[in-house]
């Protein structure tokens, strides 16, 4: 496991925050490497507090989930072009114990494409942006936001003698 630039602060959102800018883009073997993790659909994970974040899909903006992914691919081959995924929506769910204490108690990645143009950086636009065209030495920009979202309640039973617990 290596540390990387995302940063959680409980009860603290951030969004549009840049992670890295490559200004000459990738050059003829970084693309090469790319590509072929692309078409074998290579993933990566982040962990929170010992948490794996799980990638969730939805087919548009404020749609229900409709299906969880370990590990977040690379990005995806979209007939002859290569689609890098180059923004994170990171969402943290905690739960407040009754004696006060915060738990994180899931941790979501929903990764999006989003093509280096004048709405870049407007993350509002996120289901509808331009895709980023993996290409040689063309600049990409790595971003991700963060949303902290609270647990009201926990209820918990016991039933056959093992813990059940029904998130609300």
């Amino acid at each position: 496991m290596v540390e990387s630039p995302y940063h959680h602060e409980f009860n603290k959102d951030k969004h549009g925050v840049t992670a890295c800018v490559r200004e000459n883009g990738y050059n003829a073997d970084d693309f090469e490497q790319f590509t072929f993790f692309i078409d074998h659909q290579y993933k990566y994970s982040l962990y929170l507090d010992g948490l794996p974040s799980a990638t969730i899909l939805r087919a548009t903006e404020g749609s229900t989930v409709f299906d969880y992914f370990t590990g977040i691919q690379v990005g995806q081959k979209h007939g002859d072009k290569y689609l890098l995924y180059n923004h994170l929506e990171l969402t943290v769910e905690t739960h407040t114990t009754l004696d006060g204490h915060e738990r994180i108690v899931a941790f979501d990645v929903e990764p999006f494409s989003i093509a280096e143009d004048e709405d870049r950086f407007n993350f509002s636009k996120k289901f509808t942006a331009a895709p980023y065209t993996l290409e040689q030495d063309k600049k990409v920009t790595f971003t991700w936001s963060i949303t902290t979202k609270k647990k009201r309640q926990v209820d918990m039973a016991v039933e056959n003698g093992s813990l059940q617990e029904d998130w609300q």
